[in-house]
């Protein structure tokens, strides 16, 4: 039996054939009691089917949340100290640049993109290039994991960084940098932070931009950004 259709119509008939009644002459009623217990109570195939199916949609939804994740950043032990020369914004705030900003010529606020950045780890649909994520999967992510451990060589030298999502020819900005003091510029200054990026969509670019509040060349030891899914679109 697959359905409560096909329940209640066997039962009529069974009762039928027993009873020697047409069954024409039974009704649901009569075996109503019958059909409480074994229809109403107990699942059908066709419904165990449905149920099945949409457990197998969760469960592979979940594996597809689970297995997209990525770390872009640097490892200095590995492929040795990013040298970024910068020229500094005047100021300590480091507000992050106005969005959106075009990919070429745009008004970037004296933020500079980390360049020399490379893959730690991938998984799933997201994938790493010219120190860039990118998205193989839309949905919201959010980021487990974001620091930079560098030096400005400068002391009492304010430094930050941001990150950038690339769509369709533009950046889009954070709205609010991650951002540090470096007291001394022979130490090493460690700016971490992490946030949301919801909305992302297929083959969206993130990278990573940094600024100075002084003129400086700023030294990237060990970097990382890690980039997680967190709900499919």
């Amino acid at each position: 039996m697959t359905s409560r259709t096909d329940v209640q119509a066997n039962c009529i008939d069974a009762y039928a054939a027993k009873t020697g009644t047409t069954d024409k002459s039974v009704t649901p009623t009569v075996v109503s009691e019958f059909l409480q217990v074994l229809a109403d109570n107990a699942a059908m195939v066709d419904e165990l089917q449905a149920v099945d199916q949409q457990v197998l949609d969760i469960v592979f939804d979940l594996q597809l949340v689970q297995d997209n994740h990525c770390q872009l950043g640097n490892t200095t032990k590995t492929n040795g100290e990013i040298s970024l020369p910068i020229t500094g914004t005047g100021t300590e705030d480091l507000f992050p640049p106005d969005n959106p900003q075009p990919v070429t010529g745009g008004d970037y606020n004296g933020y500079v993109k980390v360049l020399g950045l490379s893959s730690i780890s991938t998984s799933g649909a997201m994938t790493i290039a010219s120190s860039e994520i990118t998205v193989g999967v839309a949905g919201d992510y959010y980021s487990s994991h974001a620091y930079l451990d560098l030096s400005s060589n400068l002391n009492s030298n304010n430094v930050g960084f941001v990150v950038a999502v690339e769509r369709s020819g533009f950046f889009t900005f954070s709205e609010r940098a991650i951002g540090a003091r470096a007291a001394n510029g022979d130490d090493r200054t460690n700016v971490a932070g992490g946030g949301f990026f919801p909305n992302l969509l297929v083959g969206d670019k993130l990278s990573i931009w940094v600024a100075s509040e002084k003129d400086t060349t700023l030294t990237v030891f060990d970097a990382n950004l890690g980039i997680n899914l967190r709900k499919l679109a």
